[in-house]
């Protein structure tokens, strides 16, 4: 305890004996030296605090972007910033050092020979004569393309201006050797391109009373995407039913829905699958064999002569490897051989003796079974509530990340849970190539008709029972289909992969399925789609049985590879391509070094770019009602 001194001064307590010291000018002194020091000391950690928040921001501020100059009517936006935070800037300048031809292939040292890059694409397609000169010292750093709801679907660009006044006499001269295909509204900041001057100006005065950067929606979807990069996608929720009016309006338009929603390797796979499996298999009938024409002919479906006459019997594997080395004319008679009467087509030797009616695309088009858009994909669409994405460079990889709905209707909506990864664990660290997946329950029913129906798009209306057409085709019922996606399913190739090899030797490919859940129940089901093969094929169905799991593949040697335990998820460049792997719904891995497959499969003039790659990972995460998906390219340190 502190007690008063005689004199009124505070006692000061001292360590080992409590004396207190006498004031003298010395100890004043000091004293006053002591709360100069602090006071510089304090103004020391201020002014560092100033800095670290002046920094911390020069590193992460976007500054504006083409969102302020858009409506918030936009429906689909994605936009280019050629002038990121200065953190991406230098990751992104660490990442593309690595590539030799970069700079000297696609001219990119900067962000000005970015912007020169995209002139150039947009000047060929206009027609135009001026250089990229005339126009760079006015355009800015970012730019967009954007689809704005105006009664219906606009397609826009918006292009940042650094010099309005250089704008006004630069977007005069590209608007008048544009032939009038280009209209535009130009503004302070900001310049609106469009396919009239009408639509731009509506554009521009749209966005000034409510810009798509104050929108709620936008901002919600961008933001749950993460960090901002270099890209910055986004997807209305009116894009739903909007997608709907576009995809219905085109004959085609159903094969092409699945793009619109995000990354989705199951789709890709399976729909390399169901290709494969049409030019093997013998559906029989007409349609197969003029689908079959119609796919190997080097010609526009358009100049394919109509026939009213019955088909011929399917086109062998022999006749299609044969085709493909054929001449056009050549083509032709063999064509003209197998439907018996005359084509004739852009592809004929000058003279050919076969000549007929050209039969108009329009009418081609009418011909053959026009796809239509799943019902619970239409549905899903009509009740979308939007997507956002970025794409950035961070930890050195370049990465995009996108989240939205989980959208009914498609391969890639099968999935789902978190044992995307658990099969991956068990596989060698050198493989080259995986897919793994768990799937969701009573998944097998939306595969098959899903399969079904792709794979007989253009052969004959969709069959009225997918699930019976399915077991015909391969003796497997729903059940047994379910049990061969197991718990957890991955689809894997090995180190040295050659894509080739499947047209010539199929049992030498390194690639085989392997699957975690009920051992018995799987073999059972391979058992029977062995026994419904052509027994000329049955060499190509082996499988071996691991404990709870089974691996399956034509080639017997790999098989015992994998028999062997792994540590794929483990190592490196598995665990930076993928960081988040372990509670994915499915995921995606290419290893570029596995046994120097890559390189050695990339053109000679390629390689210098093709080396400095370790990793592409990809990984979808169920959230529920929504999706989260992150693809992650990743170099060597």
């Amino acid at each position: 305890m502190s007690e008063r001194a005689s004199d009124g001064a505070a006692e000061v307590l001292e360590r080992g004996g409590g004396r207190r010291l006498p004031r003298t000018k010395d100890t004043q002194g000091g004293g006053r030296r002591r709360k100069l020091v602090a006071g510089v000391g304090l103004l020391a950690v201020v002014g560092a605090g100033v800095g670290a928040v002046w920094a911390w921001q020069a590193l992460i501020a976007q500054g504006p972007q083409p969102a302020d100059a858009l409506p918030a009517s936009t429906l689909a936006y994605v936009a280019v910033d050629f002038d990121p935070a200065a953190g991406q800037k230098l990751a992104a300048l660490g990442f593309l050092r690595k590539f030799p031809s970069i700079k000297e292939h696609v001219g990119v040292a900067d962000a000005s020979d970015l912007r020169k890059n995209v002139f150039d694409e947009v000047k060929s397609d206009l027609g135009c004569k001026l250089s990229y000169d005339d126009v760079e010292p006015w355009i800015g750093q970012r730019l967009a393309l954007a689809l704005v709801d105006q009664g219906g679907a606009q397609p826009v660009a918006v292009l940042q201006v650094a010099d309005r006044d250089r704008a006004a006499t630069g977007l005069e001269r590209l608007a008048n050797c544009s032939g009038g295909d280009l209209g535009y509204a130009l503004g302070d900041d900001w310049v609106v391109l469009a396919g009239s001057d009408k639509v731009a100006d509506r554009v521009q005065r749209d966005a000034a009373s409510a810009p798509l950067a104050e929108d709620a929606e936008f901002q919600r979807w961008t933001g749950e995407a993460g960090d901002p990069g270099v890209m910055t996608l986004y997807a209305a929720p009116e894009a739903g039913p909007a997608a709907i009016a576009a995809i219905e309006g085109d004959p085609y338009g159903a094969m092409y829905a699945t793009s619109l929603l995000g990354f989705d390797p199951l789709s890709m796979l399976v729909n390399t699958a169901g290709f494969a499996t049409i030019g093997m298999a013998d559906y029989g009938g007409d349609d197969y064999a003029e689908a079959s024409a119609v796919a190997v002919a080097p010609r526009k479906a358009g100049a394919v002569r109509r026939s009213h006459r019955a088909m011929p019997p399917p086109i062998t594997q022999a006749e299609m490897k044969k085709l493909e080395t054929m001449t056009p004319a050549e083509q032709d008679r063999f064509f003209q051989k197998q439907f018996g009467e005359p084509i004739d087509g852009p592809g004929s030797a000058p003279g050919d003796p076969f000549e007929g009616e050209v039969m108009a695309e329009e009418e081609f088009v009418e011909e053959l079974p026009q796809p239509a858009l799943p019902a619970d994909l239409r549905a899903a669409l009509m009740d979308f509530s939007g997507l956002g994405g970025v794409v950035r460079f961070d930890d050195g990889a370049l990465e995009l990340e996108l989240v939205s709905d989980r959208i009914e209707g498609t391969m890639g909506n099968l999935v789902a849970g978190t044992a995307g990864d658990d099969v991956l664990a068990a596989l060698p660290a050198d493989t080259a190539a995986v897919f793994g997946a768990g799937f969701r329950e009573g998944w097998g029913v939306g595969f098959v008709e899903r399969f079904v129906n792709s794979a007989m798009l253009f052969m004959s209306e969709p069959p009225a029972d997918p699930a019976a057409e399915f077991e015909k085709d391969t003796g497997l019922t729903i059940a047994d289909l379910e049990a061969l996606g197991g718990d957890s399913f991955a689809l894997v190739a090995g180190a040295g992969l050659d894509a080739d090899a499947v047209f010539e030797d199929p049992t030498a490919m390194k690639v085989a399925a392997r699957i975690s859940g009920d051992a018995d129940r799987v073999e059972a089901a391979l058992t029977k789609l062995g026994a419904n093969m052509p027994e000329a094929d049955r060499d190509l169905l082996h499988w071996q049985r691991i404990g709870d799991d089974v691996v399956v593949g034509a080639n017997a040697g790999y098989l015992d590879e994998l028999a062997s335990s792994g540590s794929l998820t483990g190592v490196d460049p598995f665990t930076r391509a993928v960081p988040d792997a372990a509670d994915a719904a499915s995921v995606g891995f290419v290893n570029f070094d596995a046994g120097d497959w890559a390189v050695q499969s990339a053109d000679r003039s390629d390689r210098p770019d093709t080396e400095p790659l370790a990793g592409l990972g990809y990984s979808l995460h169920d959230e529920g009602d929504r999706e989260r998906t992150l693809l992650r390219l990743t170099t060597e340190d």
